[in-house]
């Protein structure tokens, strides 16, 4: 555990210039995630289930496809939120999280 732990400096100077190079690319990853996340936000807000018109039945059907879809995107947001945790750019994902939980 020794040998290990003398180690780190050595690898973490290593990859740090990886990290840097990926997180600057991972950066602009997330900008296009939020965009596609307020895209999703505005596309549920418009949505059918929210008209009188569509009727409760057919809401209901629309709801539950839209639970289904949701949360695929609760789960997209924890995988890009990793991510940005592993290239210490999590701040860059507050709008994503936030609208994602207002949804």
């Amino acid at each position: 555990w020794t040998d290990v732990l003398k180690d780190v400096p050595g690898v973490h100077t290593k990859i740090n210039p990886l990290i840097k190079s990926h997180g600057a690319k991972m950066k602009g990853e997330i900008q296009t995630y939020e965009m596609g996340v307020l895209a999703y936000a505005e596309e549920v807000n418009q949505s059918a289930f929210k008209e009188y018109e569509t009727g409760s039945a057919a809401a209901m059907e629309l709801i539950e496809a839209m639970k289904e879809t949701h949360e695929r995107e609760v789960k997209r947001c924890e995988e890009k939120l990793h991510l940005a945790n592993m290239f210490e750019c999590p701040r860059d994902m507050q709008t994503s999280q936030q609208v994602i939980s207002a949804v």
